[in-house]
Formats: C-alpha cells, structure tokens, sequence
C-alpha cells in the first residue's frame, strides 16, 4: 500500500526531496506551496508524513492544526530548514513537530527518513507508565500514562521537568502481568506536561510486543 507524504514549500525543498528515501516508488508525493493549500490537501489524502518548509509565513499556525486536526493528528511533521539553527525551530517542536532537519538533504535525512516511513500509524492508547529521569541528584520516578504509541515512540503526560534529549526509562503497562520496559528520550514538547518520545535500544522481545499490542489496540 503506498505512502502518503505532503511537502508544503516551493520549488527547490520539494525537487531535492525527490533524490532521498521519498524518491521511492511506493511513495505517493503531494505537494503545497503554502500552509493554507496544505491545510486543503491534508484531509483528501491523509498524509503519514508531513514535510514542511521552516521560512514559509504561517508555519507555526499550520502545525498547530496539523496536530488538532484529523487525519494528521497522528501523522509525523518534519521541519525542513534551509540554514543553521533559528530560535523559532524551538517553538515548532512545542507546536508539534517531531523533527528539524537541514536542508540540502545529507546522510541523516536518509536515516531519519527511513526510520520515520517505517512507522506504522499511531494508535491512541492511554496506558500507565512508570518514569525513571536520571538526575545529578539521583533518580526522579513518577507515573503518567501514554497519550498515543508507535512502533518507535510514544507520546506522554506526565509532571516532570523533562528537557529535549532527556533520557529515561520507563514501565508500560499493556494489561495485568504485562509489562514493557525500556529507555526512551524525550525529542519534542507537545502541551503542557506531554512529551514527544522516542525508544532507543529496546529489545527485540520488547519491540515485538509494542508492535503487536498497536495492531490489536
């Protein structure tokens, strides 16, 4: 089943976009030149990944509805920036953004592209989770819970004083006597008290069952 991918920006962002992983034939690419058009295609053809271009006016607005508004509220936004850091990518990824990558396309748009094409939908799921954050002062547990989990991360809503790049580990629990465990890091903030994470080093076993419990969910 093919892909879908929008690419909201102009001319040079979405023709370069063409020589990375999206130049794949199981790609389906659409393209907008602006956050409105983007707003008026996302609906017709329920996009997995959004691509966006960080100068065009309008782009915080855009990812805000982007992340409230069905069917993209699950689906994973990147922030294309042409240049070196800018202090508003900060409140792009509070907006909802998973990702910021430079552009031109370089070696990391081939990984983080790959491994965010491979990530099956979202699914909504509220789930209690157990939270390690390890600090200069020992560790901090709490509990929150999931607000959505994918093959690769999970969104959650907890107190803590989390910071981008965090990491921390953490108990789900899918049902009684059922238990994942693992590491994640904290890569975007997305409202009060949620946070975008993503697993790293999670065991086979383990990855198996978050899989398995998002097919069923």
């Amino acid at each position: 089943m093919p892909i879908t991918v929008l690419i909201c920006g102009k001319g040079p962002l979405a023709d370069a976009l063409s020589r990375t992983p999206l130049g794949r034939e199981d790609i389906q690419r659409h393209r907008a030149e602006t956050p409105a058009a983007a707003m008026a295609a996302a609906p017709k053809i329920a996009p997995r990944l959004v691509l966006i271009d960080r100068d065009l006016s309008g782009v915080s607005g855009l990812i805000r509805q982007l992340r409230t508004t069905p069917p993209t509220v699950l689906a994973s936004i990147v922030v294309v920036a042409g240049s070196d850091f800018d202090p508003t990518e900060i409140e792009l990824l509070e907006q909802g953004a998973n990702a910021v990558l430079r552009f031109p396309p370089d070696a990391e748009w081939e990984q983080r592209l790959e491994r965010l094409l491979s990530v099956p939908v979202r699914k909504q799921l509220r789930i209690k989770a157990d939270l390690t954050f390890q600090g200069l002062f020992g560790d901090s547990e709490m509990t929150g819970r999931t607000l959505n989990v994918s093959r690769t991360g999970m969104l959650i809503e907890c107190h803590a004083d989390a910071q981008i790049g965090e990491r921390f580990g953490f108990k789900l629990h899918f049902g009684f006597d059922d238990v994942v465990e693992g590491q994640a890091r904290v890569v975007r903030f997305a409202g009060p008290n949620q946070f975008g994470c993503e697993f790293f080093d999670l065991e086979p076993w383990a990855q198996r069952k978050v899989e398995l419990y998002i097919e069923k969910g």
